[in-house]
């Protein structure tokens, strides 16, 4: 699949928020440079905006009904009530995709994991050596998001929910 960058103006087949360029030049910034070649920092990219995309209750609605990313997006205001104009790619978003990169490129950002579910108990004993383990029922797959405060806390403003965004995060406990 191509890498297509979405623009805000609904790009056919876009399937990331920012460009190789706006990475790096967010991570200069930050005098962070980066070893991997732009193919690997490209599917990090496009990794990343699955990410946000699948885990964000996001405010506002669409632009189009077939667009083929969650942005851009009309009637969203951030947390200080700026207006976020509708054929854009919001920059606090494009951070955020930015920060996962840059852990996608050292670790995957949503491991698969174990299908047992949500620890409810563990029990164990040490003389005659016994082992117990419970689950609870129902939460088999992934329970719960992985944090990453700072990438978090960009899209703070652009996600519907509770103090510190929390509650516009699916999955989230």
């Amino acid at each position: 699949m191509a890498f297509i960058v979405e623009d805000g103006t609904v790009v056919a087949g876009a399937n990331a928020y920012e460009t190789v360029a706006e990475f790096k030049a967010y991570w200069a910034d930050r005098n962070v440079t980066f070893t991997q070649d732009d193919p690997t920092i490209r599917g990090a990219i496009v990794i990343s905006t699955q990410y946000v995309d699948l885990n964000n209750k996001w405010k506002g609605a669409i632009v189009i009904s077939d667009q083929p990313l969650d942005w851009p997006r009309v009637g969203v205001t951030d947390d200080e009530g700026r207006i976020i104009p509708s054929l854009t790619v919001p920059d606090q978003l494009k951070n955020a995709v930015a920060e996962y990169a840059k852990r996608q490129l050292t670790a995957p950002i949503q491991p698969d994991v174990a299908d047992e579910g949500a620890l409810k108990k563990v029990k164990k004993k040490v003389d005659v050596i016994e082992t117990e383990t419970e689950y609870q029922d129902n939460t088999g797959g992934y329970f719960g998001l992985r944090s990453y405060p700072l990438a978090d806390n960009y899209l703070i403003g652009l996600i519907r929910g509770g103090v510190g965004g929390n509650f516009g995060r699916i999955g989230s406990c």
